[in-house]
């Protein structure tokens, strides 16, 4: 399955109701449904999915992704052109350092300002795909800078040829991940129905502040450029482990996020959880994987 938000912005399209809240499963009359974007409307997500998350759990999921909206995804977006519908949008600025021994400065950017974007990355894959136990899943990241390849020579034309500008990821490395997982979770729920899956990102969904779970999720560079500002893959991911009386076999659901696609960008997976019954058909498989 695969969603394409198009760009420039179209009309929201609306997915559902659902019956309950897809985060706590609380239903009405014991809590209020409210309407729930998959990715971020900050970040120019047109997937609305209807009442499908209780005010409670809408407070918490806006706690962790306005931070990375407006952190680690503050310039790619203002540069990208994309602002929330109901919201002024600020001027774009960006930290700067000198080298002469002048104070780091707030420069606004140029009209014609150069799209990077810097994140961490991991190897790409989770954990759990790679046959990593949970405890053994943590992995190095590296901070990588996604962008055009005259973005520093653009950059340094509006600081200052004696200017190093610096973009960093301000924020905290878990809630990045729990942007990811929260769009994963409730993408699942859009096509799976929340009873299609036993999930797995309930719990750190809802955390505060945890660390990056590289046992479920990873960051891998992207490839290429397409005409849509974001994209969305829900794919079944077969694994077969040896064991002591053969060939055991777990299937998965693997949703695939890539953000700002029509510029160069990292993609991001997460294992959102297991199949309750068979598969429906038109999921495609996970490619890349092998027995281990």
């Amino acid at each position: 399955m695969f969603y394409k938000a198009p760009w420039p912005r179209g009309p929201v399209e609306k997915i559902g109701p659902t019956d309950k809240c897809i985060y706590c499963g609380l239903a009405p009359p014991h809590v209020e449904l409210t309407d729930e974007h998959i990715i971020p409307d900050g970040l120019g997500g047109d997937l609305l999915y209807l009442r499908a998350s209780c005010l409670r759990c809408a407070k918490h999921t806006n706690s962790f992704e306005t931070p990375v909206i407006n952190g680690a995804f503050q310039y790619a977006r203002g540069v990208a052109g994309v602002r929330a519908r109901k919201r002024k949008f600020k001027a774009l600025t960006a930290r700067v350092n000198f080298k002469d021994g002048r104070p780091e400065a707030e420069l606004e950017l140029p009209d014609a300002a150069p799209f990077f974007l810097t994140l961490p990355i991991s190897d790409g894959l989770p954990g759990i795909l790679a046959g990593a136990r949970a405890e053994d899943a943590q992995k190095l990241f590296r901070a990588a800078v996604f962008g055009e390849q005259d973005w520093v020579a653009k950059a340094r034309k509006w600081a200052g040829n004696d200017s190093q500008v610096r973009f960093g990821y301000r924020g905290h490395m878990g809630q990045l991940g729990q942007l990811v997982a929260k769009a994963a979770h409730a993408y699942a729920c859009a096509k799976l129905g929340s009873d299609g899956f036993a999930p797995f990102l309930l719990n750190y969904i809802r955390a505060d502040k945890p660390a990056f779970d590289a046992h479920l999720m990873g960051i891998h560079s992207g490839h290429g450029t397409t005409d849509h500002l974001h994209e969305l893959t829900l794919n079944v991911a077969t694994i077969f482990r040896p064991t002591a009386i053969g060939i055991s076999r777990e299937s998965f659901y693997v949703v695939g996020m890539r953000l700002f696609s029509n510029h160069p960008s990292p993609s991001f997976l997460a294992v959102i959880g297991r199949p309750i019954g068979i598969p429906p058909p038109e999921i495609p498989g996970f490619g890349g994987l092998r027995p281990i």
